[in-house]
């Protein structure tokens, strides 16, 4: 039997996304950094490119981002294979380098 998690662990990860058996008109937006594995192996094939999948969306990215990597490669008219495309495509976060990679894409 495992034990009790306490109240702090509950209320952090205590929370499932439920099933949706429904398309939605627009791409959820993923508002976390990291993704649950159901063991080390698990994580290292994922970080690894082994297995598809998402580790921490900082550096790697998460199902929001590629879908907006898809949209732009499209819009931009990116040729060859997908992922090729989806590599050339590419997204800055909101922050301090966003504003001076803008100004300098610009000139």
């Amino acid at each position: 039997m495992e034990p009790r998690r306490g109240f702090s662990t509950r209320a952090i990860h205590g929370a499932k996304t439920p099933p949706v058996g429904q398309e939605t008109p627009s791409v959820p937006i993923f508002q976390t950094s990291t993704f649950r594995f159901e063991d080390s192996e698990g994580y290292a094939e994922t970080i690894g490119f082994r297995r598809p999948g998402y580790t921490y969306t900082r550096g790697y990215g998460n199902p929001t981002l590629e879908a907006f990597e898809r949209v732009m490669a499209e819009l931009e008219g990116t040729e060859g294979d997908d992922r090729r495309r989806v590599f050339l495509s590419w997204k800055i976060a909101r922050g301090k380098k966003g504003f001076p990679s803008f100004l300098t894409s610009s000139l």
